[in-house]
């Protein structure tokens, strides 16, 4: 039994890409920038907004950083309601709150948009701890966990990470904690990319994840 679960949340806990996705173009368009089609965005979902502005739409970074602008405001509007949660995520989070362990949840958005999704979406009351980012800072996944695992005082052994992106499974790998690959989500292209890098366990969809993580508590 793990005494710290920590889920990233674009594409493990909540389908966001609708709402990303539309953001990005409502941004692109009002400097006068072509959209991209939602294919576009395949493994781009969960990070940061400045890279998909200047990777993928190929702006420079004064007009990436504008785009940001434009997008926070957007996304905070209309984006973060956009969303669903996974079906069965829920039920997990339920089940994993009825024993002695800690819930985080460790995102590249802003902590305000986190929250206000988690509150949305009825699924704050689940977790202890909500970290972000937000597109500026050095702040990186590995040292989210890392921040998860000293607030609680609980070794890389003790605890798991269950995120659906190379970055997540970078994050983990740097700290060692167990990591779990959600193919399900919106960053890997399948199970076998989840495979060829640091893993535990791979989950192809919610109910693998439940059962790999509610049989650790049996």
């Amino acid at each position: 039994m793990y005494k710290l679960y920590i889920f990233d949340l674009d594409g493990t806990l909540l389908n966001t890409a609708s709402g990303i996705i539309d953001a990005c173009n409502y941004a692109a368009i009002q400097i006068g920038w072509n959209p991209l089609s939602p294919s576009d965005f395949s493994g781009v979902i969960g990070t940061p907004v400045l890279s998909i502005f200047h990777q993928y739409y190929g702006m420079d970074l004064a007009t990436a950083e504008q785009g940001v602008k434009i997008f926070r405001k957007e996304y905070a509007r209309t984006g973060v309601y956009n969303a669903c949660v996974y079906p069965g995520i829920t039920d997990l989070l339920s089940r994993l709150k009825t024993v002695d362990c800690k819930l985080a949840v460790a995102t590249m958005k802003p902590v305000d948009s986190a929250e206000t999704m988690l509150l949305h979406f009825n699924l704050r009351s689940y977790f202890d701890l909500v970290l972000g980012k937000g597109d500026n800072g050095d702040i990186s996944k590995a040292n989210m966990i890392e921040s998860c695992l000293s607030r609680y005082n609980i070794t890389p052994q003790e605890a798991v990470f269950i995120g659906d992106s190379p970055q997540d499974q970078q994050g983990a790998e740097i700290v060692k904690v167990n990591f779990i690959g959600v193919s399900y989500g919106l960053g890997f292209a399948n199970s076998l990319e989840i495979k060829k890098g640091y893993h535990t366990k791979v989950a192809e969809s919610v109910c693998s994840l439940s059962e790999t993580l509610l049989n650790s508590i049996a």
